[in-house]
């Protein structure tokens, strides 16, 4: 996965933190990301849905997607990150994790 690092990074938890570069990334990709990064913390698609204002229709047919628009990942990358008790800043990486392919 291409975001891996992004997963545990210690930016996520307590610092502001934009998680992946989901702007410049395959949507699939991004889409892999969010849905380990959910497994990982916990996080139902009930409490997803409610963070991030998207509907659990659209959260629970996540998986099974690879055309879902930047405008939708944006709020749920930003609940995720909150929900896992981070500060979403919405800017580049503070960490400047390196990520590779």
């Amino acid at each position: 996965m291409r975001f891996e690092k992004c997963l545990t990074c210690p930016s996520i938890r307590g610092r502001q933190c934009a998680g992946p570069n989901f702007m410049t990334a395959p949507t699939k990709e991004v889409v892999e990301w969010m849905i380990a990064f959910q497994k990982l913390n916990g996080i139902t698609n009930a409490q997803w849905a409610e963070a991030s204002g998207i509907p659990k229709g659209p959260i629970d047919g996540l998986k099974n997607r690879s055309d879902v628009r930047h405008d939708t990942i944006y709020p749920l990358i930003k609940a995720l990150i909150e929900l896992a008790g981070g500060v979403w800043g919405g800017e580049s990486c503070p960490v400047a994790v390196s990520v590779s392919s």
